[in-house]
């Protein structure tokens, strides 16, 4: 079956829109740990520190051979939204292939920029329309290659929707 023709897009965000209290904590949380460095270290995050988050959080890890971005850690949140487990996937097999290469670009870009990057994702098949907003925030465990991205999701109230949109989009 092909699946249906889909439209996903992007809105860079003000890092700081204070929008989202859930990235704002996460953001905060991610700031306080890096101090004055440049990035905190994989080993600074303890995941029981924003476990209300969880569900919603993803660990990306960067590998350059070619720059590839795979899943460590997925929230279950995201596998509901999804409808599977993204543990192990890479961002470029997200579906439909439209929203893993913005997927894909918005984790290079946050590489590139060495910064944490807002994103407000807005998603359309058949007549359905929602959005979400991730933030991205880089990890080094040497403070100069970033080999690590942390990601969280705002759903705000578009949690089934977001459902609905991959569950089509796939169909």
């Amino acid at each position: 079956m092909t699946p249906k023709p889909s439209t996903v897009r992007a809105v860079e965000l003000d890092i700081d829109c204070k929008r989202y209290p859930e990235i704002d904590r996460i953001l905060a949380y991610w700031r306080a740990k890096k101090g004055d460095r440049e990035f905190p270290s994989r080993a600074d995050i303890d995941p029981l520190e924003f476990t209300r988050a969880l569900p919603r959080v993803m660990m990306v890890e960067v590998s350059y051979d070619s720059l590839e971005f795979r899943y460590r850690v997925a929230g279950t949140g995201l596998f509901a939204m999804h409808g599977r487990d993204l543990t192990g996937k890479l961002a470029r097999e997200l579906e439909p292939p439209e929203f893993g290469a913005l997927i894909h670009r918005h984790y290079a870009e946050a590489i590139e920029r060495r910064a944490p990057i807002l994103h407000l994702i807005e998603l359309t098949v058949d007549y359905l329309a929602t959005s979400y907003a991730r933030i991205i925030l880089p990890l080094s465990i040497d403070g100069k290659v970033i080999d690590r991205l942390i990601t969280c999701e705002a759903h705000e109230d578009h949690a089934l929707a977001l459902q609905k949109f991959f569950r089509q989009a796939k169909a």
